[in-house]
């Protein structure tokens, strides 16, 4: 909008060359009202149908997949939801056998760590709320913190295959799959499935792990 009035100002405009706004931030104009008469499509009223569809239009991801979302458009950006997963049930990247144990590994990590998180902030809540240096109730939740952490660490790193296996299947539920995923889980499912070469990008390319 800025740099618009500014080059119109300045009689700079054939400077530039001005685009449809649907090619690049297509959900903008619906979003703030505009356009609706004949919206690109998916139609999002709000960023957050990114993430979770309206339920009467929660069909249209699984069945169109990434070739209908935004077709023709060179890029699409959501504004915050930074704190929303993009694939809740598979919060983690699924990229093939390649990288399969360092991403297990990772996610051994992360929920050791949690789970001694929330110990720390059971201990915390159970002295009453004190805090400071001098509190050795809490000076010994956080020695007890970091020792899981660098539990976690240790079983991460010396983790057998056997292990990964076993905490792969613990990890995943089907169960918690959404009936209809959403936007932003086909996506990255999608472009999950062109990393591991399982599919061709949006240009028909195949990738090849040598």
């Amino acid at each position: 909008m800025t740099i618009a009035k500014y080059t119109k100002d300045a009689y700079l405009e054939p400077l530039l060359l001005r685009l449809p706004d649907a090619m690049f931030d297509p959900a903008w104009l619906a979003q703030e009202g505009y356009q609706r008469d004949r919206p690109p499509f998916p139609m999002f009223t709000d960023f957050k149908h990114f993430f979770q569809p309206p339920v009467n239009e929660a069909a249209a991801p699984q069945m169109l997949g990434f070739d209908g979302f935004f077709k023709g458009a060179y890029s699409y950006h959501f504004h915050n939801f930074w704190w929303v997963p993009f694939d809740p049930a598979r919060n983690f990247p699924d990229l093939g056998p390649r990288f399969k144990d360092g991403e297990i590994k990772a996610r051994m990590k992360l929920k050791a760590d949690a789970a001694a998180e929330a110990a720390r902030a059971t201990k915390a809540a159970a002295a009453g709320g004190r805090k400071g240096a001098q509190d050795p109730v809490a000076d010994e939740a956080h020695r007890k913190q970091a020792a899981l952490r660098a539990k976690a660490t240790k079983v991460s790193l010396e983790a057998t295959s056997e292990d990964l296996k076993e905490f792969e299947r613990e990890d995943q539920d089907v169960s918690m799959d959404s009936r209809d995923l959403a936007w932003s889980a086909v996506l990255k499912r999608s472009f999950e499935a062109y990393i591991r070469g399982e599919r061709p990008n949006m240009y028909g390319e195949w990738l090849k792990w040598q």
